[in-house]
C-alpha cells in the first residue's frame, strides 16, 4: 500500500507506530512479537519496519512529523525487472529481448486473502502481456493443519467452492500465502513438472522449493539464485491510471476544499500496536496539515506539498 502511494509521485507521510508513545497491553503483546522477530525464526522473519526505512531512504516518503523537503523523486519500477526474470525462468529469451517471446503462455494467478499480496500477484500477471486465469480457492477450516506440513497436497481445499484446477496445466502460476503453497507445487506435480511456480512474498517452505522467490525487505530471505530481492513492493500505478482514477472520484469530493490529504490505514501487523492513544492521534494530525509549496512535477500536473506540525 505504501509502495502504490509513493509511485503517485505525492508526498508520502508514514505514520510509524513503533515510534508513537508506548504505553498499555497491546504495546507490551507487540515488544513480545519483536523480540521473536529478533531470535530469527525463519516463520517469523517479517519486519514491516525495513519497508519504511528503505521508503525514508529512498526519498520517497518521510516519517510523519519530521521536517520535508520535498521534490518529486521517481519511483523505481521492479516490476520490469521483475517481468525479465519471469521471461527467462520460461526460456523466453535473454531478458529484455521481446522477440524471442511466444506468442501466449498459459498463466494462472492464484488469489490470496490479503489485498496488497492479489496486488502484486494481478501486477506481475498483467505485466507479462498474456491472458491469465484468476484462481480463487475455499479452503477448510482445519485445512491449515494439513497444508502447513504437506510440500503439495489440495487436501486443505473445498473443490466444490474453488476454482477449478484441472488440465490443461498453466505453463505458470503466480501466487503467495503460505496456505496457497502446498496448492501451487501439487500443480506444478500434475504437469510433470513443466509448470513454474513464481511466489510473491514471504516463503513458508525453503526458498529452493520454489522456481523464483519474489521479495521485497520485509522478509529476511536468503540471497538464492531463485530469488529477486526487490526494495519496494510491485504495483500497476501508472499516470494514466492516476489520471483516470481522479476523474471517477471528481464528482464525489468536488464540493470539499482542498488540498486533499488521504489517510490510508492497513489490517493487522502483528509486531506493532494500533491502541487508543495511536487511534487518536492518527486522527488529529491530517488536521494541522497547511501547504507550504507547490512545485511542478512531471508527468501526472502538479501537487500540493504538506507539512505536518503544530498550529
Amino acid at each position: 500500500m505504501l509502495t502504490e502511494a509513493c509511485a503517485t509521485g505525492k508526498p508520502v507521510h508514514i505514520f510509524d507506530r513503533a515510534r508513537a508513545s508506548p504505553g498499555g497491553s497491546a504495546d507490551l503483546a507487540a515488544a513480545v512479537r519483536r523480540r521473536f522477530l529478533n531470535l530469527g525464526i525463519p516463520r517469523l522473519r517479517r519486519d514491516i519496519r525495513r519497508i519504511h526505512d528503505e521508503l525514508v531512504r529512498l526519498g520517497l516518503a518521510t516519517f510523519l512529523g519530521d521536517e520535508v523537503a520535498w521534490g518529486w523523486v521517481p519511483s523505481p519500477d521492479y516490476l520490469l525487472r521483475t517481468v525479465d526474470r519471469v521471461l527467462a525462468l520460461l526460456g523466453e529469451g535473454e531478458p529484455g529481448s521481446e522477440g524471442t517471446r511466444s506468442a501466449s503462455a498459459r498463466v494462472w494467478a492464484v488469489m490470496c486473502y490479503r489485498a496488497g499480496e492479489n496486488s502484486q500477484i494481478r501486477a506481475l500477471a498483467e505485466a507479462l502481456g498474456w491472458p491469465y486465469e484468476e484462481k480463487h480457492l475455499a479452503y477448510r477450516r482445519l485445512g491449515r493443519l494439513v497444508d502447513v506440513w504437506r510440500g503439495s497436497t489440495v487436501l486443505g481445499v473445498v473443490r466444490k467452492r474453488s476454482s477449478p484446477l484441472t488440465p490443461p496445466w498453466p505453463d505458470l502460476v503466480i501466487s503467495a500465502s503460505m496456505r496457497n503453497e502446498p496448492v501451487c507445487r501439487w500443480i506444478r506435480r500434475q504437469s510433470a513438472g513443466r509448470t513454474r511456480y513464481v511466489h510473491i512474498g514471504k516463503p513458508w517452505a525453503r526458498a529452493g522449493d520454489f522456481d523464483l522467490v519474489v521479495t521485497v525487505p520485509e522478509y529476511r530471505v536468503p540471497h538464492l539464485p531463485n530469488v529477486v530481492p526487490n526494495q519496494l513492493s510491485l504495483h500497476r500505478v501508472h499516470p494514466q491510471r492516476v489520471a483516470d482514477e481522479a476523474r471517477r472520484f471528481e464528482p464525489s469530493v468536488a464540493h470539499l476544499p482542498r488540498p486533499f490529504v488521504a489517510v490510508l490505514v492497513g489490517g493487522y501487523s502483528g509486531p506493532y500496536a494500533l491502541d487508543r492513544e495511536k487511534a487518536e492521534r492518527l486522527g488529529r494530525e491530517p488536521r494541522r496539515v497547511r501547504v507550504i509549496e507547490r512545485r511542478p512535477m512531471p508527468p501526472m500536473g502538479h501537487f500540493s506539498l504538506i507539512r505536518f506540525g503544530k498550529r
